[in-house]
C-alpha cells in the first residue's frame, strides 16, 4: 500500500464510464475510507442513478474528467493540474445540484411511476456519494500535484476531507481500547483526527502526509519520530492558533486522538494481525 508502487489503470477506464475510475473508487472507498464492499457498491449506484435522473444523456462531465487526467502528455504540469481544478470545480457544482434539486426532481420522477408507487427519495445517499466521490477526485490531483512538486490544496468542507490510512482498524483499535470506546466516542476521536490532518498537518506541512504513514507502515519502520514531529505541530497550534476553523477543543482533543492513532499505527505494525484485514488493495492510479 506504499506510495512508491505503481498500478495500472483498472482496466482501462471507458469513455462514458459513471463514474470515472469506478474501480479504483471502490477501492478506494474500502481501504481509505473503511466502508464495505457493500456501501462502496451503493456508492457507485447511487452517483449513477443520480446522474441519469438529474442531467441530460449526453452530459460529458465524466468523460471530460478522465481526458483531463490522462492528457499528461499533451500539457505541461502547471495546465495540466488547472485542467484538473476546473473540472474538479465542476464536479462541486454537480454537487450542489443534486444537494439542490434531487428531491424535487425525484417527487416528478416518481410521480410516473407505473401505480403511483412512489420509490423513498435517495437524495442523501446521492449527495454522500458525491462527496466520497469528490474526495476521491481530490485525493488523485493531489498525488498528481505532489508529483510535480506542487503544494495540495486544503478543502475547508468537513465532506470532503480526505481520510486517514487504516481508519477501519483504527475505529476497530479504539472499540477494543480497555473497556471500549462506544460508537458516538469513536465516531468523535476520529472526526477530530481528521481536523487535525486536513487543517493542520496538511497546511502546515503543505504536503499529504499519508503517503509517509502508509510507507513506514509498509515497511515496518518505527513510526515514533514522526508522530513526535505531528504532535509537536499539534502543541505549537495551540499556543500560536492561527487557524480560526480549527477550536482549541478541536486542538485539545485533536491532540489526543492523535495519541491514540499513534499507539495504534505502532500496535498495528506489530501485530497486523489482529486486526481487520483489507478487503481490497487500494491501486495508485498512474
Amino acid at each position: 500500500m506504499g506510495a512508491k508502487r505503481k498500478y495500472p489503470l483498472w482496466p482501462g477506464p471507458k469513455d462514458d464510464e459513471v463514474p470515472y475510475d469506478t474501480e479504483h473508487f471502490k477501492r478506494w472507498l474500502v481501504n481509505g475510507e473503511g466502508v464495505t464492499i457493500s456501501t462502496a457498491n451503493s456508492y457507485v449506484s447511487s452517483i449513477r442513478t443520480a446522474f441519469s435522473v438529474l442531467f441530460a444523456d449526453n452530459d460529458a462531465t465524466f468523460k471530460n474528467l478522465r481526458n483531463a487526467f490522462l492528457s499528461r502528455n499533451l500539457l505541461n504540469p502547471e495546465t495540466r493540474i488547472a485542467r484538473l481544478e476546473d473540472e474538479y470545480d465542476r464536479l462541486e457544482a454537480y454537487l450542489w445540484a443534486v444537494d439542490e434539486f434531487g428531491d424535487v426532481t425525484l417527487d416528478e420522477f416518481n410521480s410516473n411511476r407505473r401505480y403511483n408507487q412512489k420509490k423513498p427519495a435517495p437524495k442523501d445517499m446521492w449527495v454522500t456519494a458525491f462527496q466520497a466521490y469528490l474526495r476521491y477526485i481530490r485525493w488523485r490531483i493531489d498525488i498528481c500535484k505532489e508529483g510535480f512538486g506542487m503544494r495540495v490544496s486544503v478543502e475547508g468542507n468537513k465532506g470532503l476531507f480526505l481520510d486517514m490510512p487504516l481508519s477501519r482498524q483504527y475505529r476497530s483499535y479504539l472499540k477494543h481500547l480497555g473497556t471500549g470506546y462506544a460508537r458516538n466516542s469513536v465516531d468523535v476521536y476520529y472526526n477530530k483526527l481528521k481536523r487535525i490532518y486536513n487543517l493542520l498537518f496538511r497546511r502546515s506541512l503543505r504536503t499529504n502526509v499519508i503517503p509517509f504513514i502508509e510507507s513506514y507502515i509498509e515497511r515496518g519502520i518505527d513510526i515514533s519520530p514522526l508522530c513526535e514531529k505531528l504532535k509537536n505541530l499539534i502543541e505549537q497550534e495551540i499556543e500560536v492558533h492561527r487557524f480560526e476553523d480549527l477550536s482549541l477543543d478541536d486542538l485539545t482533543r485533536g491532540k489526543q486522538a492523535f495519541q491514540q492513532y499513534c499507539d495504534f499505527l505502532k500496535d498495528y505494525t506489530k501485530n497486523p494481525g489482529k486486526y481487520p484485514k483489507e478487503e481490497y488493495e487500494i491501486p495508485l492510479p498512474d
